[in-house]
């Protein structure tokens, strides 16, 4: 049983009918509350349901954002983001309504959760709040982006079991916002078996936690001077 509550509405999630039911009677007679039915719009998430699976999106969400920037008329691009886009430009000139630009930064972050085809370019955009420059006129393309890709979200299929699949095509060593500075392949370390006996044994999770911490720093050669 899964029960969200924000402000005045009220998601209830389950398994079972009867279950659902109880919560719902339960509730009626502490607060007086009234049943919409089935959820098909929370949050500003639109819920579908099909023999398919239950489809989640944010088109009207997304549709608002273009229709307030005045994009109604505008061509929709086909990447979230231009191509070898550099963000870092210490010579461009600061934006003169900061407001506006972190005011849409912040409607563009509550969309990663249906297209997360946003999450990189918008975190990106996130770390110039306070100085952001030329990065306006990437919030737009965003937002050019959202007007072919509105009705882009998530399903989640009946059929199919929910697996994780993921991509990474990190280029660091071109960013130069970040100042990380990259000879070559970073090696990733894992110990599966000592994770197993952290989660049963806290002192040896402490322990554990210590000497990854310690080996990290090593490889990062990170480790402070420790004078006699």
């Amino acid at each position: 049983m899964l029960l969200i509550v924000y402000v005045d509405e009220v998601l209830i999630a389950g398994d079972s009918e009867e279950d659902i039911k109880a919560v719902k009677n339960f509730l009626h007679r502490q607060y007086t509350i009234k049943d919409l039915g089935v959820a098909k719009y929370f949050l500003r998430i639109e819920i579908a349901r099909s023999t398919a699976g239950m489809y989640l999106s944010q088109r009207k969400y997304a549709l608002d954002i273009v229709k307030d920037l005045g994009l109604e008329g505008a061509n929709p691009v086909a990447t979230p983001l231009q191509a070898d886009l550099q963000s870092y430009a210490p010579d461009s000139p600061l934006l003169t309504d900061l407001e506006a630009y972190r005011k849409l930064v912040r409607r563009l972050l509550y969309l990663n959760f249906a297209i997360p085809d946003l999450i990189y370019v918008v975190h990106t955009l996130s770390q110039f709040m306070q100085h952001p420059t030329y990065h306006w006129d990437v919030t737009v393309h965003v937002a050019k982006y959202l007007k072919g890709a509105s009705s882009h979200g998530l399903l989640y299929s009946t059929a199919l079991d929910i697996s994780l699949t993921t991509y990474c095509n990190a280029d660091w060593a071109k960013c130069k916002d970040l100042y990380i500075p990259l000879v070559g392949p970073i090696p990733l370390l894992c110990d599966n078996e000592s994770a197993m006996y952290m989660v049963e044994n806290p002192v040896f999770q402490e322990r554990s936690y210590d000497s990854f911490c310690f080996l990290l720093l090593s490889k990062m050669h990170f480790l402070p001077t420790i004078a006699s």
